[in-house]
């Protein structure tokens, strides 16, 4: 985050007069430095206030500081050029003064840049002179012969050497910067690496998970050669009949006698079965059966004198009532309807272990035997953990699903509390696994061709 100075940011004492003592100091600079003899003085009081600011609560922000900081070091290397015996070397130190300083105006040159040009300029004169033999009260626009070629001479070694000097520190800083890109360089390459190995873990993951979505490709392909699609279309049709159709079974509280040629006669406690659908000659009638007989009845008392009888099958089926199984299927009662468990009747007759009730709703069309309640547990399920084989081998041949798993992730055989009906699974498996990997089946083996 970049701190940007704001000139209504309030600002301790220390700071501001941290501020004014620097804005003297420069301005001393500025003048001839042989003139006063407290900017020296002056610098090093400021360089302490500057240190005391640093451990203040109050300190401005690091980028503040940082300016603080580069206009003391600026004034010192002012002094420490003039400071310099030889006039070659103050020149060449005064031109390598830092002019990069912050302005507080921003009409004209910072402060800095006409103490550095005035300094430069002051040290080039020293020099001329030096070299021309001019000395104050001559004529400076007069050229003198140097007499004194040794003093020259010196003068050429010391700036030679100087720069030789300033060469060698820049080569000392390029050392520094190759060895800094270096270790940049050798962290990058670790870095690098690293990235190498998660990218071949995640081709090898991408590799496996190919290989098994390819697994499951051929998977989906064998089930799509199976006869599904006909059961689907089986399914869709039962499912239009039971809902065009509903019935519902009510027991009758009271008598009734038909009032007309097409009505139908029951007495108290008879069971109807009546349909929703259906077309009368006569408003407000419903068409109903009783026993073996059909009719209508009026729908004003199926409203209000009959008790009606809420999943009739899944009762028939859990007491083993055959009769009354086959007399409400025949009737159009649903014979795969769920409870509020999710129940078939058939999951309650193979609960009850009433292998009649079974083999019946069986005989329906798509009997729904691996439909799974919300325990996700089927017929198949509940059979085979109470042990009934027979009715085990008779939703097998039914075409009972063996993989299946309930909520806690078991199948059928891990239910199973009988070896034999653990047995009878897998060999239905097995049977299951030979007919959809490998496709033959009786009837290949039975051909009179061979």
């Amino acid at each position: 985050m970049v701190c940007k100075e704001d000139k209504m940011t309030e600002r301790s004492r220390l700071e501001i007069n941290i501020r004014r003592l620097l804005g003297q100091c420069e301005l001393l600079a500025k003048e001839d430095l042989t003139r006063d003899w407290k900017l020296e003085a002056y610098i090093d009081s400021v360089q302490d206030m500057i240190e005391k600011l640093q451990t203040s609560p109050a300190k401005p922000c690091r980028d503040v500081m940082v300016k603080y900081i580069r206009r003391v070091e600026f004034l010192k290397g002012v002094l420490n050029t003039k400071k310099l015996e030889n006039p070659v070397e103050r020149a060449v130190a005064a031109q390598m003064l830092p002019t990069n300083m912050p302005n507080e105006s921003t009409d004209g040159p910072s402060i800095a840049t006409q103490i550095q040009q005035k300094t430069t300029a002051k040290y080039g004169k020293e020099i001329r002179n030096e070299l021309f033999q001019t000395s104050i009260g001559t004529d400076e626009g007069m050229r003198h012969r140097l007499l004194n070629t040794n003093g020259q001479s010196e003068d050429l070694d010391g700036l030679l050497k100087y720069n030789r000097n300033a060469q060698e520190k820049i080569a000392e800083n390029m050392i520094l910067m190759t060895r800094g890109l270096k270790e940049n360089a050798l962290v990058a390459s670790e870095i690098i690496k690293k990235d190498v190995v998660s990218l071949e873990k995640s081709d090898k993951m991408t590799d496996h998970n190919t290989t098994k979505l390819k697994a499951e490709s051929l998977k989906l392909d064998e089930h799509n050669k199976s006869p599904w699609r006909c059961w689907l279309w089986m399914i869709v049709a039962f499912v239009i009949v039971v809902f065009l159709r509903k019935v519902k079974v009510v027991r009758a509280l009271y008598k009734y006698t038909a009032q007309h040629s097409d009505e139908l006669s029951f007495e108290e406690g008879d069971l109807l079965y009546v349909y929703d659908s259906g077309q009368s000659s006569v408003s407000n009638r419903l068409q109903a059966r009783c026993g073996n007989k059909k009719g209508w009845i009026p729908a004003n008392y199926v409203e209000e004198q009959v008790e009606e009888i809420v999943l009739p099958l899944h009762e028939a089926a859990r007491r083993g009532n055959i009769s009354f199984l086959r007399e409400g299927l025949s009737s159009g009662v649903s014979g795969t309807g769920l409870d509020s468990a999710g129940n078939t009747p058939l999951y309650w007759a193979a609960r009850a272990g009433h292998e009649d009730c079974v083999k019946l709703l069986l005989e329906i069309p798509n009997p729904a035997v691996n439909a799974q309640n919300k325990m996700g547990d089927t017929p198949l399920h509940v059979a085979a953990s109470h042990g009934y084989l027979s009715i085990v081998n008779l939703l097998l041949e039914a075409g009972s699903d063996t993989t299946l798993r309930n909520n806690s992730g078991s199948t059928a055989e891990e239910l199973a509390c009988d070896s034999i009906i653990k047995n009878a699974i897998q060999m239905s498996q097995q049977q299951y696994n030979a007919t959809t990997v490998y496709g033959y089946n009786e009837e290949d083996y039975n051909d009179e061709s061979d």
